[in-house]
């Protein structure tokens, strides 16, 4: 793998590292990359406030075939987000 990626591959590697265990070298590439890119920084911090805010439905959201959001989870993951944002 190489050490250097632009951006589409930065996020294509952000993506698959909520799936699975980097290696090193992805690991690696990730950080040298933020240290020199704002925008990605800032997608990263963007895709971890969705992964956490979706994290946060999955265990409190009730189990059924026909799930559909809540106005009370609507309005928790919007918190969320909000608070996120003003965070940031």
């Amino acid at each position: 793998m190489k050490m250097k990626l632009n951006c589409e591959e930065i996020s294509e590697l952000l993506s698959a590292s909520l799936d699975r265990r980097l290696s090193l070298a992805e690991k690696l590439s990730l950080r040298l990359h933020w240290a020199m890119c704002k925008f990605c920084r800032e997608y990263k911090r963007q895709m971890l406030m969705i992964h956490q805010a979706l994290s946060h439905w999955k265990k409190t959201a009730p189990q059924s075939e026909d799930l559909q959001l809540s106005l009370k989870a609507k309005q928790s993951i919007k918190d969320i987000l909000q608070n996120q944002v003003s965070e940031g």
